[in-house]
């Protein structure tokens, strides 16, 4: 599998993240963060090797199976809705969506 991760200013994704990195069968391909702050963080803690500041950016460019989204709750639904869009299998934190608009489409 191919997986890219979006967001980690959620701290269950850093398991996911490890778990990924060490599994013979999971291939980490692309991982975003578009904040500024959750980016320089990340860099000082050298734990993630970020490749995309955009995620948009990176469903657009990235041949990925899977999105694993770890960004915090209000945000999740408008990425986990993007990347079914892009034709992407998702992992996801709970709760996934927490607008109505999001959880109807």
């Amino acid at each position: 599998m191919r997986l890219a991760f979006v967001g980690f200013r959620h701290p269950h994704i850093m398991d996911l993240y490890k778990r990924a990195k060490d599994h013979g069968e999971v291939e980490t391909v692309a991982a975003a963060e578009d904040d500024p702050a959750t980016r320089e963080q990340l860099a000082r803690d050298g734990l993630v090797k970020l490749t995309h500041s955009d995620y948009r950016e990176m469903l657009q460019k990235v041949d990925c199976d899977t999105v694993a989204v770890g960004d915090y709750y209000g945000r999740r639904g408008e990425i986990i809705i993007a990347a079914m869009q892009a034709g992407k299998h998702v992992i996801s934190d709970k709760p996934i969506c927490t607008q109505i608009g999001e959880l109807d489409k």
